[in-house]
């Protein structure tokens, strides 16, 4: 099972650029029936499941010459009840307004969603998965300098919670907030270099634990033929983590400690005709549920090969290990991998059948609470298309 995914702003804007009406719907269906040997990841009293799922997808767009707006409303509702499992049912809406001039754009959105911990890269202490909500608003600025220079600003703000249950896990409910400027130089029409750097400060919503992180780096980005490009950037981070300590209803102090070390990100990315290949490593400071910033190492990669104008064939693998500090000096060591393989088969131009295999891995610091699941998925998709609600 795929962690939740982002939606790429560039392709919700490509297919908005690309409508004839200014307002514009392409509601997608789906049923989907499943099997995993251990979807609530236990470690111990393993139960396979059988479940079914009615998956809706509604994106709505707005579009003018210079306006762009999505919101894109997504749920999976199944026969399987609560948040303690990979097939979790999930709520959720994701918004873009994108605000377009000669020299640049600046572009809004917002976030909620409603789904188990699971999805977020095993975000499970103790082998347990509870109900995840979360909400989310960022702004990006771009603006073009010259021929050669362009500047970017992003700012980011996250609130998390999880229920009651979490106390099983460790989990504590955050808020985050980031910002991120940037500037660009295209050396040749081929190599742009980029300055990178960020501040963030992390919260625990009991006011326990807090955590401020900055970073610079320094980037390359290289096309390297047609087909190839490559984007790397290295740099130094460091967060200082501060922790409250009470005796009842007594305030004893405070105590800090630093994380520091180095940070990148590397993709390497293949786009053809028929086969689209892409690949990334990265290491990074981000917000998490175990009471400060995490340092997250991973690694992915996704392989696609078009055999037909029916036919797609799919494989991607992702591996995540995350150190969360816990507090009094303690570390959490999680690794979770996932991987896929997929086919899609499109019946007519409105209807695809998806086939795909899944394996999930995930291994805590304590041996006693690694866990593995595998899945199989059989998934029938009725895709709409454009609807002209003007």
């Amino acid at each position: 099972m795929k962690a939740p995914v982002a939606i790429s702003l560039g392709g919700l804007l490509a297919g908005s650029i690309a409508a004839a009406g200014p307002l514009s719907m392409e509601p997608r269906i789906g049923l989907a029936t499943e099997y995993s040997s251990n979807p609530s990841l236990r470690p111990t009293d393993i139960q396979s499941e059988n479940n079914g799922a009615l998956l809706l997808d509604a994106p709505l767009r707005y579009d003018l010459d210079t306006l762009h707006f999505t919101l894109s409303p997504s749920a999976r509702y199944s026969n399987s009840s609560g948040y303690a499992s990979l097939a979790s049912n999930y709520l959720r809406a994701d918004s873009t307004a994108q605000f377009m001039s000669e020299r640049g754009s600046l572009t809004l959105n917002g976030e909620f969603a409603r789904d188990s911990s699971l999805y977020n890269g095993g975000e499970s202490d103790r082998g347990v998965g509870v109900r995840r909500d979360t909400r989310a608003a960022g702004l990006d600025w771009q603006r073009t300098l010259s021929a050669r220079a362009a500047v970017q600003l992003n700012l980011g703000w996250s609130r998390v919670s999880y229920d009651q249950r979490a106390v099983f896990t460790n989990l504590i409910d955050y808020k985050y907030v980031s910002m991120a400027p940037s500037l660009s130089y295209a050396i040749t029409e081929r190599d742009t270099v980029r300055l990178l750097s960020s501040a963030g400060r992390y919260n625990s919503l009991s006011g326990i634990t807090s955590s401020k992180d900055y970073n610079v780096q320094l980037g390359l980005d290289r096309e390297i033929s047609e087909l190839w490009s490559l984007s790397a950037s290295a740099g130094y981070s460091q967060s200082r983590n501060r922790q409250k300590y009470f005796f009842g209803p007594f305030f004893l102090g405070e105590m800090e400690t630093k994380q520091k070390g180095s940070v990148y990100a590397v993709h390497l990315q293949r786009r053809g005709e028929s086969l689209f290949f892409s690949a990334g490593a990265s290491r990074a400071l981000r917000p998490s549920g175990f009471a400060f910033l995490s340092r997250q190492d991973s690694v992915d990669a996704v392989l696609t090969y078009q055999y037909s104008e029916r036919w797609t064939f799919s494989a991607s693998s992702s591996a995540h290990r995350a150190l969360d500090p816990l507090g009094n000096f303690r570390v959490s060591d999680r690794r979770y991998l996932v991987g896929e393989i997929s086919t899609d088969w499109h019946w007519t131009p409105d209807w695809m059948i998806t086939l795909r295999a899944t394996r999930v891995s995930q291994r805590l610091s304590e041996s006693t609470y690694n866990a593995d699941s595998n899945g199989v998925s059989l998934q029938v998709t009725r895709q709409f298309g454009r609807m002209d609600l003007n």
